[in-house]
């Protein structure tokens, strides 16, 4: 039973004069859940290790965030036009360290039972730490952002056989390179999706872990392939959508604490997704008669 239904069913049974069976329900479609404060202090080279691993970027919004120390620098010389407050107050604090400065936050709170370990980190900006508090990605509509872990295999590969490399973001988010072709498209819902199947054509090979945007990139005649190395095919395509529709009910009708967040990306996942694409390329470029 989703959520919105046992608030309305509990109002229509109290509605009923039924406040008994308005308590049952509750309690066991949309229990209570007590939620102690937390607080966790990381060592300045725990936070400095979980940024440069995440290439500092923002794992909850895709943007690209800042070395606190430069903020500070430019308050120091332009204390004015941008001031610093030690303890954070915002009405004493340029924005900007609310928006670039980087924190670690544990993805499933802690305080629902998640673990507090580097495979449950994740930088964020303050402001999205704000934001976030206890809450989970699933509760807020978030996704957790890979920080284009394998652009640079992609890249690497690609080079390898001389083939064009496009990446696209939208224009809340920074992305650079010295190889491929950079396309920014205007921020909005799934705007980047739009244009990469726009763009995309007869061949061409997609990197993507929307299994939305996979399957209108099969329909194109391309091929794709999830940042786990992953192939999608016409064969599992139908299987996959489905499996991830009925993991999102699911996630969305259980009452059960996760105990920990998603895996961290290994050197070991690196190196099965470069084979897997290598492959990939291969297989195209023998069937395309390259």
């Amino acid at each position: 039973m989703e959520k919105i239904e046992a608030l309305e069913k509990a109002g229509k049974n109290l509605l009923m004069g039924e406040k008994e069976a308005a308590k049952t329900l509750i309690n066991e479609q949309y229990p209570f859940r007590h939620m102690e404060a937390t607080r966790r202090v990381y060592t300045y080279k725990q936070k400095l290790q979980q940024f440069k691993k995440d290439g500092f970027i923002d794992r909850y919004s895709g943007m690209k965030l800042v070395n606190p120390g430069f903020l500070k620098v430019l308050s120091h010389y332009m204390p004015e036009e941008f001031p610093y407050h030690s303890h954070w107050k915002m009405e004493e604090c340029h924005n900007a360290y609310w928006e670039f400065i980087p924190t670690v936050d544990h993805i499933y709170p802690v305080a629902l039972g998640g673990a507090d370990s580097e495979e449950n980190w994740a930088t964020t900006s303050m402001l999205h730490n704000s934001i976030k508090n206890n809450w989970t990605l699933e509760q807020l509509n978030w996704k957790l952002y890979d920080a284009c872990p394998v652009v640079r295999i992609v890249e690497e590969v690609a080079e390898k056989y001389r083939i064009d490399v496009t990446l696209l973001c939208d224009t809340n988010h920074i992305l650079t390179s010295d190889y491929s072709e950079v396309i920014v498209v205007g921020a909005g819902a799934d705007a980047v999706d739009y244009k990469l199947i726009s763009i995309c054509h007869k061949g061409d090979i997609v990197v993507s872990q929307d299994y939305g945007v996979a399957a209108m990139a099969l329909g194109k005649g391309a091929y794709a392939i999830h940042q786990s190395g992953k192939w999608y095919t016409n064969e599992n395509i139908d299987q996959m959508l489905m499996e991830r529709h009925l993991n999102k009910k699911a996630r969305r009708g259980s009452h059960k604490n996760h105990l920990k967040g998603p895996k961290k990306r290994t050197e070991e996942d690196d190196k099965r997704f470069a084979q897997s694409f290598e492959k990939l390329v291969l297989v195209a470029r023998t069937q395309e008669g390259e």
